[in-house]
């Protein structure tokens, strides 16, 4: 006689198995996901209803969202009291500038600051005193401030001393380029800084060989 527990148990265990078995001739697949497309900010909407023109292109932007973030936008949106319908931008790429609305905007997301845009994101958000997307890039300095290399430290050092030269992310990148090896910072195009950051960068490198020097002399009169 058949023992039924057993048998129900095996029909259990035999059904648990067949729906976990994969049909081989079933595969799933798996889609990559779609990058994020940016807005071009090219159309009027009911919101956007403030066109800025960049290089003869048309930038259409909500002039109460942007101005809640630069009183260098209020200034020229706002000129007088009256919302102006159109507003000129000039001394600026066109590409750069929409790069700013993006940073800024959520279209439908904000764009994130990349080490591949953060010398130009610097350069906008100086120009146009966007001060929340300049604490953005200083962040994401303090951040990646050890993985940057050679090059990326010498934009970012040449960006911010023409447009912040006073910022303090200026102090972590002299004393990061003031790292470097000497041959390093000899192929460096110095004359594209100003010369009291070149100045400030070799005084902090005496400093920090000074300091070097004299922990190596400490070494040495505790092996005497």
């Amino acid at each position: 006689m058949k023992d039924n527990n057993n048998s129900s148990f095996s029909s259990t265990i035999r059904r648990s198995l067949r729906l976990g078995r994969k049909d081989p001739n079933t595969s799933s697949v798996v889609t990559a996901p779609q990058p994020l497309t940016y807005d071009d900010f090219s159309q009027p909407t009911a919101l956007r209803s403030c066109e800025l023109i960049c290089e003869g292109r048309s930038l259409w932007v909500n002039p109460g969202y942007i101005c809640e973030f630069s009183k260098y936008f209020t200034e020229i949106i706002y000129e007088g009291g009256t919302q102006a319908k159109s507003v000129a931008i000039n001394g600026v790429k066109f590409e750069q500038f929409l790069e700013l609305l993006r940073v800024l905007c959520y279209c439908p997301t904000r764009k994130p600051i990349t080490e591949a845009n953060i010398a130009i994101i610097i350069d906008m958000a100086c120009n146009f005193e966007v001060e929340p997307v300049m604490r953005r890039c200083e962040e994401f300095v303090a951040r990646r401030i050890g993985q940057l290399d050679r090059q990326r430290l010498f934009q970012l050092t040449k960006t911010l001393s023409q447009c912040d030269r006073y910022n303090s992310t200026m102090t972590l990148l002299v004393d990061k380029m003031a790292r470097m090896p000497d041959h390093d910072l000899s192929t460096m195009q110095f004359s594209q800084i100003p010369g009291d950051v070149v100045a400030d960068l070799y005084e902090v490198r005496r400093l920090q060989q000074k300091r070097g020097t004299k922990r190596d002399g400490n070494k040495f009169c505790c092996l005497m």
